[in-house]
Formats: C-alpha cells, sequence, structure tokens
C-alpha cells in the first residue's frame, strides 16, 4: 500500500510542468530557428563548452576551453561522461592585457613530444588582443610553462607590423604543411579575417617575426560587418581545408539576427597549405567565399561554430566537433553544448555524417526532482506509523 500511495504521488506531481526559464524564452518569434532537415543533429558531448578544443592522445580525449586558467576535460568517449583534470595555467597569464586570468578559444597540439595550448587574451569588441602559449611535457601529469605573447594587435611587442596593424589576435590554430614540416598558425576575427603566419620551430615564437610572411586566407572584402573568426585547418590527402564561423555567434539574450546570419560552419580547400583557398564554386575565401557544412536546423540546434576537426584513426573516420545552442535550453554564452559528427567527403568536399544519438528536451531541473523527492519521504513519514497501527488514512485525492 504504502509502494502504491508513493507512486500515485510521484505520477501527480510529475503532471505539473516546470516552467521554463526566461533564458530560454526567445526575444525574437520561433521562426528565427531554420527548420531545415539538410544538415544531420549533432551527437551530444554532454559538456557546457564555447569554442572548444579536443586533442586525442593515448586512447583518450583531451578538451581545453576558455574559462578560468583555461580548464582542461579528460573522456575516453567523445559523447563523456568528462572528467576535468586541471588548468593550463595557474594563475593569470603573464600577457599584461585585460581577462588576464580568463583566457578564450585555447588550441593544443602534440609537437615533437611535448604539448602546446596556444590561447587568446582579448575582450568582446576590440583589437587589444594577444595570443599567448604554454607547454608542457605530460598532457596528464605535467605543469604547464607559461611563455607569454606570441602575437599582438593594437598594443604590445611589434603590434606595429602588418598584418598585426589590421588583424584581431584571437582564436589562434594550428597546422603542419606535410612536405616541409614547417608549423603555421592561424588567427583572426572581423576586421581584416583570418591570418596565417610561419612558427619557428619551437611554436614559441613567429618565425622572421618583423617580417612575419602572413597571408589573408579568409576575409569579407565587401561586407559590413565581416563576420568571420574561429578558423581550424586540417588535411586529408591531396587537401588542406579552411575551417571557420561566420555569422553572429553569441548574445542572443538581447535579440536574434534575420534567419541564416547566425553562426554556421564554413570551409574551403587548396592542395597548398599557404592557399589560396576557394569554396565549392571556386569562390576564394579572401573575397568572402565558403562553403556552409553545419549550419541551424531543425530548429532545434542552433548557430554551431567553435569548429575543429580530429584526424581519422584506424577504428574511426575523420570528426567535425563544434558547440551549439539547443532551442529548448536557451542562449547564453554558458549555455553552448558541445556537438559532433563524423566526416564524409564527397568529391573532395566534407559532408556532415547524420545520426541518432540527439535528444531535443530541456535539460533536467533537478530543484523540481529535489521537490518531488521531499514530498515522497514526507508522505512516507505519514504513512507509516498508520500502517504499523492498523489505522486507516484516508486522503482526498487517493479515496
Amino acid at each position: 500500500m504504502l509502494r502504491n500511495y508513493i507512486i500515485s504521488l510521484a505520477c501527480l506531481l510529475g503532471m505539473v510542468q516546470a516552467a521554463p526559464s526566461d533564458n530560454s524564452k526567445p526575444a525574437h518569434p520561433p521562426n528565427v530557428f531554420p527548420k531545415t532537415d539538410k544538415f544531420p543533429l549533432p551527437n551530444q558531448g554532454h559538456l557546457n563548452v564555447h569554442d572548444p578544443n579536443i586533442l586525442q592522445h593515448d586512447n583518450n580525449f583531451y578538451l581545453f576551453k576558455g574559462g578560468i586558467q583555461v580548464p582542461i576535460f579528460k573522456s575516453s568517449n567523445l559523447s563523456g561522461p568528462w572528467t576535468e583534470i586541471g588548468t593550463v595555467l595557474d594563475g593569470p597569464t603573464i600577457i599584461e592585457k585585460q581577462n588576464r586570468t580568463r583566457p578564450w578559444a585555447p588550441t593544443t597540439v602534440e609537437w615533437k613530444g611535448k604539448f602546446y595550448c596556444f590561447y587568446t587574451v582579448s575582450q568582446d569588441g576590440v583589437r587589444n588582443s594577444a595570443i599567448g602559449v604554454a607547454s608542457t611535457d605530460s598532457i596528464d601529469n605535467g605543469s604547464w610553462t607559461d611563455h607569454g605573447g606570441l602575437i599582438y594587435t593594437e598594443k604590445g611587442p611589434l603590434a606595429h607590423i602588418w598584418p598585426y596593424t589590421v588583424s584581431n589576435a584571437i582564436d589562434a590554430s594550428f597546422i603542419v604543411d606535410q612536405q616541409s614540416q614547417q608549423p603555421y598558425l592561424l588567427y583572426g576575427s572581423y576586421w581584416h579575417g583570418i591570418f596565417q603566419v610561419p612558427l619557428a620551430d619551437d611554436l614559441l615564437s613567429v618565425k622572421n617575426p618583423e617580417k612575419p610572411d602572413a597571408k589573408n586566407l579568409v576575409y569579407v572584402p565587401n561586407g559590413m560587418p565581416k563576420p568571420d573568426e574561429g578558423s581550424f585547418m586540417s588535411y586529408k590527402d591531396p587537401y588542406y581545408y579552411v575551417w571557420f564561423s561566420h555569422g553572429k555567434c553569441c548574445h542572443f539574450n538581447k535579440g536574434f539576427p534575420a534567419m541564416g546570419q547566425e553562426y554556421s560552419i564554413r570551409v574551403g580547400r587548396s592542395k597548398d597549405v599557404r592557399g589560396p583557398f576557394v569554396d565549392k564554386q571556386g569562390k576564394d575565401l579572401a573575397e568572402g567565399g565558403g562553403t556552409t557544412v553545419y549550419d541551424s536546423n531543425h530548429g532545434i540546434v542552433y548557430a554551431p561554430g567553435g569548429v575543429g576537426v580530429l584526424p581519422a584513426t584506424t577504428t574511426d573516420p575523420d570528426v567535425l566537433y563544434y558547440h551549439y545552442l539547443n532551442t529548448s535550453v536557451g542562449f547564453l554564452h554558458g549555455d553552448a553544448l558541445l556537438g559532433w559528427n563524423y566526416l564524409d567527403y564527397e568529391d573532395g568536399w566534407p559532408v556532415a555524417r547524420g545520426t541518432e544519438n540527439f535528444a531535443s528536451t530541456v535539460q533536467p531541473n533537478y530543484t523540481f526532482t529535489v521537490v518531488v523527492i521531499l514530498c515522497m519521504c514526507c508522505l512516507a513519514l505519514i504513512l507509516l506509523p498508520a500502517r504499523f497501527t492498523g489505522q486507516k488514512l484516508i486522503l482526498p485525492f487517493f479515496s
């Protein structure tokens, strides 16, 4: 009897719907959310993250994200669970700029037996930025050494040299020339788009720092604004691919852009690591080109970006990973979720593969769950004495 009473109470309480938070209510009509099924739903990474970076090493995945001292997470599976194992920095970066305790958009690579994490120091809407680098011998147990700034824009060492005079030193990524083994750094956002510069062999400075031999790979010459950022470069024989995010990334709690003007993931390719890179229609990325590989879809996935690609292994194909917003959850920076899809290639052009591993429901309301449990416990305290004394207890909603 007691068990039946508790089950009945739980069912009754379960009919009460938790009110959505204000954050989940769109500031504009829902027709700003594309319902297309042209793009597949993502595999869920089960982690809140903006601008994720993932490195695969020794059969584990290591995820780096922006935040206090650059948090590091580890998992044996892209879908988690993820365990936080430490931070890259042990305090504020040595770069003397704003937000020194909360670097952005990290990219970590393995190079000649060591690990290097490139990170951003900046704030919204300015070019007073820097890209720094830290290194360690062991990604699991080692302490990281902060080497400070590689590139400064607006203010700082060599900020007066082109292209630092026209670019924004954020969103670093990394690629190695397959022929020469020369390492390169990509960076940039808005303003004059995305640049590529060769790095010194120790990855701690730009090669020929006063004459950096920069290439402007991605640019919107006639647009205002010029919303290309968050670049990543991958290689799949015989092409190098430049990936980038195009559109409005965030601050949707203040309003949504017109449909299609939010973040989307775009790409171009070249057989030369230095470009030029063109899209599927042959348009140069430096002239505003870019083929869309992943975009908002199904009325659920919104503004995907912060892109990265994991190279194929002996068991898995290439993986496209990114952050996105679930329209049933919310639109704040902290609501961004990790998503990923396997990649197919059609005539050398990447295509995101579909999946069935997705749930569009709102995240669990743990406060409501606690209330239900407390109510059940209270009911048990009422019913147990009645049961032991043989008294008949009548509750109006069970009669």
